[in-house]
C-alpha cells in the first residue's frame, strides 16, 4: 500500500510504502523504516544535516538582521499631505490633533491626526483599504485611496542607509 503526505511542502519530498508492518519512508533519497504507528509523528532531526541547521541558522539570522535594520532606519514625520486628484489640498503639522473631510470623485474620505500620526478613518470607496491601512507615523509612509483618488503622505527626514557609493 502506497501513502503521500498531504502537506505541500513535505508532498514532493516523502513517499511510503507499508511492507510486513513496518512503513518505508524515503525522504530526499535516505530510506527510513518506521513502526506504523509512529509514521506520522517521525523526527526530522533524524535526516537533517549539521549543514542543514547552519542553514537554517543562517538564513534566520541574516533575516533578523535585515528586519532591525529596516525598524532602525525608519524615522517619524513632521508632517502630514493630503492631496486629492493629484493636487495638494492640505498640509498639516503631525503634532496638530484634528480630523479632515476631504471629497473625491466618489464622495467623502475622512482623515484623523492625533498623537502623531494619521489614518484613514471613512471612505466612500467599495473596498476600504485606506481605512483598513491603519496608523502610518513614519517619513515616507501613505495611504491611498485609489476610487476616491485621495493620497495621505507623511513627509519629514529619511534615514536611509547608503544603497551604492560610485566615483
Amino acid at each position: 500500500m502506497q501513502f503521500t503526505p498531504h502537506h505541500p511542502l513535505i508532498a514532493p519530498f516523502i513517499t511510503g510504502v507499508v511492507v510486513q508492518k513496518f512503513i518505508i519512508i524515503s525522504i530526499a533519497e535516505k530510506n527510513i523504516m518506521l513502526p506504523p504507528n509512529t509514521a506520522t509523528r517521525f523526527s526530522l532531526l533524524k535526516i537533517i544535516t549539521a549543514g542543514d541547521a547552519l542553514l537554517v541558522i543562517g538564513i534566520v539570522a541574516i533575516s533578523i538582521f535585515s528586519l532591525r535594520s529596516i525598524a532602525a532606519s525608519k524615522k517619524a514625520g513632521q508632517t502630514v499631505r493630503i492631496e486629492v486628484a493629484g493636487s495638494l489640498k492640505h498640509q498639516f503639522s503631525l503634532s496638530q490633533h484634528q480630523e479632515i473631510a476631504v471629497t473625491g470623485p466618489r464622495g467623502k474620505t475622512i482623515i484623523q491626526i492625533d498623537s502623531g500620526s494619521v489614518q484613514v478613518t471613512y471612505s466612500d470607496c467599495p473596498d476600504q483599504i485606506c481605512v483598513k491601512t491603519g496608523r502610518i507615523r513614519h517619513a515616507g509612509e501613505m495611504i491611498v485611496c485609489v476610487p476616491n483618488q485621495v493620497v495621505v503622505k507623511i513627509e519629514g527626514e529619511r534615514k536611509q542607509p547608503l544603497d551604492v557609493i560610485t566615483e
